[in-house]
């Protein structure tokens, strides 16, 4: 089976750099992609979800 894809999946590069940090252990980790923090780090609050839902409308019209 296939691993869902999530919101960071459907970001671009430089919205996921921005949307991430780096822990104590020198792993990345990834934020919570709550409005504010969103607004914060990229400057937009819907990062990866406009085309999310893109996707979404084109996979319908595609099954249907």
């Amino acid at each position: 089976m296939s691993k869902r894809k999530t919101l960071f999946d459907y970001m671009t590069p430089a919205q996921q750099q921005a949307m991430s940090q780096v822990n104590s252990k020198g792993e990345r980790e990834r934020l919570p992609t709550l409005h504010s923090t969103c607004m914060e780090k990229t400057g937009v609050s819907r990062p990866g979800k406009t085309a999310r839902d893109r996707s979404k409308r084109m996979r319908r019209y595609i099954n249907e």
